[in-house]
């Protein structure tokens, strides 16, 4: 009987840590040493359509980089022509259920919602636009 009220208690406290919807229930890394990586897209959707093709022409080599430092920098080639550098700082919001880019420089801020976070993979949706639902996946590059 010890046991069976042991499980449960061990499952429910590590199923209410789960704060992203597609993300582990329980990790012993913490959110920001999860997010402090080297990221490329290895999917992309619009509107829930799989659009990945298209996004790897048009921003080819995208790459981000983020630090633990809340610094990050992004690198892709335009159609393969033109150099794309950003760089700024990021942050997560107070619930750290979303996580804010602020460029250097023109001070344009991108919002993501986190799906999924984990030390390999990050998935977000990006609520910088209200047109278009742009999902991305990324994989630790």
């Amino acid at each position: 009987m010890k046991k069976l009220v042991l499980i449960i208690l061990f499952t429910a406290f590590f199923s209410s840590c789960k704060k992203y919807p597609e993300g582990a229930a329980y990790s012993l890394l913490t959110k920001k040493t999860r997010l402090a990586n080297s990221w490329r897209v290895d999917s992309y959707f619009e509107n829930g359509t799989d659009k990945t093709t298209d996004f790897n022409a048009i921003f080819q080599g995208y790459f981000l980089s983020t630090n633990k430092n809340g610094n990050y920098s992004l690198f892709y080639k335009l159609y393969g022509t033109l150099d794309w550098i950003e760089s700024g700082v990021w942050k997560f919001s107070s619930d750290k259920k979303k996580v804010n880019l602020v460029a250097t420089g023109s001070g344009n801020l991108s919002t993501w919602r986190i799906l999924k976070l984990k030390n390999t993979e990050l998935w977000v949706i990006d609520e910088s636009d209200n047109l278009i639902v742009k999902e991305y996946h990324f994989i630790q590059s």
